[in-house]
């Protein structure tokens, strides 16, 4: 957006949320991010104007200018926000279990975008009001791409200890493949040092997207095994580089893969069913070039000048619906 010549910046709260889904939450455009610098160190690579914040009040905003909250935890800031500002709230996601505070802050009345077309209609249904936009998240090519130089032989996977992206159920079925194919290697990598279940797993933290690239490279088969995700851009990174992906039935699974064609889902929580997948493309029962050939395809679908293309047409049609002056 910045390079399309909008004024973007990132603001994000001065202390530390304690719940760790608050550390992950984000509001783009003119946004924030709930942010901790030993979580991340992606902040110092936007070119925009990044600022901190106490009280959202205490920043200037101009007359007009739009506010995008994006996830939970950043949505009430935003809406009790007292400046003459458009205020949008963009929807990464649906937690299972939602607390009753967690459904009141999605049933505030705001303008709402979501990710993923799988999430609209249940976002519809617990805001009580129409989604207007789906602004999918993107990828770059150039970044995430098969390189032919590496020997691709194993299953890879990202370990989080987030409840929603079931790390139990990752280490039960990388125990369960070092049993069942001892000879296939296990790749994963993290944002938080190797749990000793996964010791005999090549274990990768804080990869460069240099070395990410390398590790969905030498991955024949990428799982994603998460209870919940919204979009899964892993999904799109790991097709890119060339990898048969097999998920579980999330939003994000089900807006990317079309079981079968471009990769392979399974249900949610079932160890079984991705050990029998597994197993399916290890023995040749799927033509794995034909998933990964689509599954490249469908990942070069999602450019960020797609997405930004979306984004724009939203804020075009969130101005002329407000009658108020807004500008680049």
């Amino acid at each position: 957006m910045l390079r399309r010549g909008h004024r973007v910046r990132i603001v994000f709260h001065r202390e530390k949320l304690l719940s760790r889904a608050g550390k992950h939450s984000l509001l783009g455009l003119v946004g924030f991010r709930s942010y901790s610098e030993d979580v991340t160190g992606w902040l110092h690579c936007f070119k925009g104007k990044v600022e901190r914040f106490r009280e959202l009040d205490d920043l200037a905003f101009n007359s007009g200018e739009i506010v995008v909250a994006v996830g939970t935890y950043t949505i009430r800031h935003v809406y009790n926000l007292r400046k003459n500002v458009l205020k949008v709230r963009y929807n990464h996601g649906l937690l299972e279990n939602m607390s009753s505070s967690e459904l009141e802050t999605w049933s505030l009345p705001m303008p709402t975008i979501t990710v993923s077309s799988t999430i609209t209609a249940d976002l519809e249904r617990i805001s009580r009001q129409r989604v207007l936009a789906v602004v999918p998240n993107g990828i770059d090519l150039e970044q995430y791409r098969p390189v032919t130089t590496v020997n691709r032989d194993g299953i890879g996977s990202i370990f989080s200890s987030h409840p929603a992206k079931a790390p139990e159920l990752l280490i039960s079925i990388f125990k369960r493949l070092r049993d069942a194919f001892p000879e296939v290697p296990r790749y994963a990598f993290g944002t938080e040092k190797c749990p000793g279940e996964l010791a005999a797993t090549s274990y990768w933290r804080y990869p460069s997207v240099e070395q990410a690239r390398l590790i969905y490279n030498r991955a024949k088969i990428w799982l994603v095994v998460s209870h919940t995700e919204g979009f899964s851009v892993p999904i799109l990174e790991a097709m890119a580089c060339g990898c048969i992906v097999i998920s579980t039935e999330t939003y994000g699974g089900r807006e990317l893969i079309r079981n079968g064609e471009n990769g392979l889902l399974v249900p949610r929580g079932d160890t079984g069913g991705f050990l029998r997948t597994i197993n399916g493309v290890l023995s040749g029962k799927y033509q794995e070039t034909n998933l990964s050939i689509a599954g490249h395809k469908t990942a070069a679908e999602f450019s960020w000048e797609r997405a930004a293309d979306k984004m724009e047409a939203f804020l075009d049609h969130l101005c002329n619906a407000n009658s108020r002056a807004c500008s680049k």
